[in-house]
């Protein structure tokens, strides 16, 4: 994977992205179209062997992905629109062997207005 990602394009007019498969938490392996999304400077990033990409689900289009490498670390954010939950890929132990924990997250959005009604009754907080 490292190699197909290290010739991933940025997104825009013209560019084509790197297709890649990842697990994800129900235990299926998806496949996803990936842009390189730097978020450091291009020297630093190829000094050290760091990528950020971002991309969009291809079994799955409402799913957007945001991950990043280094030379022993992968990380990744995955985020289901038809859901609403997050699944997070990330290092669970380190060294010789790398072990890799897949897990679902589902943060609850509410309304502020519903929150500053309520807290402004309980203890005047006000966000």
């Amino acid at each position: 994977m490292r190699g197909l990602l290290k010739n991933a394009p940025e997104a825009g007019k013209g560019s084509r992205p790197v297709i890649i498969s990842l697990p994800t938490a129900n235990g299926k392996v998806e496949r996803f179209s990936v842009y390189s999304a730097p978020v450091i400077e291009k020297s630093m990033a190829d000094r050290y062997e760091l990528g950020s990409y971002s991309g969009t689900g291809i079994d799955n289009p409402y799913k957007q992905i945001r991950f990043s490498t280094a030379p022993n670390d992968f990380q990744s954010k995955l985020f289901d629109a038809t859901t609403g939950k997050y699944e997070f890929i990330e290092p669970y132990q380190q060294g010789k062997e790398c072990i890799w924990r897949i897990f679902h997250y589902f943060f609850a959005f509410l309304n502020i207005e519903y929150l500053n009604q309520y807290f402004d009754k309980k203890k005047n907080y006000n966000f």
